[in-house]
């Protein structure tokens, strides 16, 4: 392994921040299943990859993943956070209206808001 001037901290560190945000990224995905928390869990350890090479090849390689993950992951993040607010969204509307009828405090609540 090389020592490399791109990442401005020592090698165990930068280790070590890759393990804690690789375990704490593969939770969340394991709590929640979205797909970005597995996408970050791929990316984070991949910065690891720097110090492999010297070649400007393999640096350029480096750049083209890491901002196809980073494309990847804002993506789906944007995806995930509109389906979660259509579920919400739905989940506030009465099913039918005799719903409405029934709970119209509850409704003119929801429509102040």
């Amino acid at each position: 392994m090389h020592e490399n001037v791109l990442v401005p901290m020592p090698l165990p560190i930068h280790i070590i921040f890759c393990v804690i945000g690789m375990l704490y990224c593969g939770f969340r995905y394991y709590q929640k299943n979205y797909p970005y928390f597995l996408l970050l869990t791929i990316a984070i350890p991949s910065t690891l990859l720097i110090y492999i090479s010297q070649e400007k090849w393999f640096f350029i390689a480096l750049a083209i993943e890491e901002v196809a993950l980073g494309l990847l992951i804002i993506i789906n993040l944007i995806s995930v956070s509109k389906k979660t607010a259509l579920a919400e969204a739905d989940a506030n509307t009465p099913s039918s209206p005799s719903e409405a009828i029934e709970n119209p405090s509850e409704n003119e609540d929801n429509s102040q808001k």
